[in-house]
């Protein structure tokens, strides 16, 4: 349990902004960061909810250079792993952690200029921006 004695106090300012019920995360984040021009973003889906250092991303992401840094995270082995040759189980084990792989943890921090690379409000942010990131090489994780 966190000691509330120790927490940080922050001054926050909030601001709704309403992106339209067919927008995709592409254009939701594009709207994000048109409404405040030349700002870095930091962003997470809404259900996002993990222990990640915001300290530590900003200064890997500072510290980088790049466009746009994406946390990985190693998912849990949820399943596990049969070897099958025609109808027959030759082999049955538990999924071992290192074949999981790394995926998308959901928390970016975006330079302005990642607006740019979003074409359309329908258009998701992990099959458009994230990809064009990839393709000029301004993607960290």
């Amino acid at each position: 349990m966190q000691d509330l004695g120790r927490s940080k106090h922050y001054s926050w300012k909030v601001t709704a902004l309403e992106t339209g019920l067919n927008t995709a995360t592409g254009g939701r984040i594009a709207q994000c960061m048109r409404a405040f021009p030349g700002e870095r973003v930091i962003a997470t889906y809404g259900d996002g909810l993990a222990n990640v250092s915001i300290e530590k991303l900003l200064k890997f992401h500072n510290a980088h250079g790049k466009k746009a840094t994406v946390t990985a995270v190693r998912p849990p082995a949820r399943f596990g792993h049969l070897h099958i040759e025609g109808d027959k189980v030759i082999h049955f084990g538990e999924k071992n952690q290192a074949d999981a792989g790394w995926i998308n943890g959901g928390f970016f921090v975006l330079e302005p200029e990642v607006a740019d690379l979003v074409f359309d409000d329908s258009e998701p942010f992990e099959s458009g921006a994230l990809p064009r990131l990839v393709e000029e090489d301004q993607l960290m994780s």
